[in-house]
């Protein structure tokens, strides 16, 4: 690696490392949902990206989705288009189910015993 003179570059490359360091850069708003939804940091005081038991940010940006589309209206036309869908499908399933049976082991034992 070439010796590096100028004090600015010098700064630009220590920047430059620290960042890829970091790992990959996240869009903007994935970054500051994190500082939201994080109150735990790191020691260089960035968001930790490790949410505990559950996803909060996921389940925040599911929950939205679900409702933006309640909202949209679509829920009854979706809903008889998956019925016709089942409708259509039913015997393919079926046999797509008693396939899946034939492969189980059975009842588990310990459910049927008796004491």
């Amino acid at each position: 690696m070439p010796a590096v003179h100028d004090t600015e570059a010098a700064g630009n490359l220590g920047d430059r490392r620290k960042r890829a360091a970091a790992g990959p850069r996240l869009p903007d708003m994935t970054r500051q949902m994190e500082g939201l939804m994080s109150d735990k940091k790191t020691p260089d005081d960035r968001p930790s990206r490790n949410e505990g038991e559950g996803n909060k940010t996921a389940a925040r940006a599911y929950n939205e989705a679900q409702q933006r589309f309640v909202r949209s209206g679509k829920v009854e036309k979706k809903a008889r288009e998956a019925e016709d869908a089942l409708a259509r499908d039913k015997r393919e399933l079926e046999r797509a189910e008693a396939v899946g049976k034939s492969h189980g082991a059975g009842e588990d034992p310990a459910i049927t015993r008796k004491p």
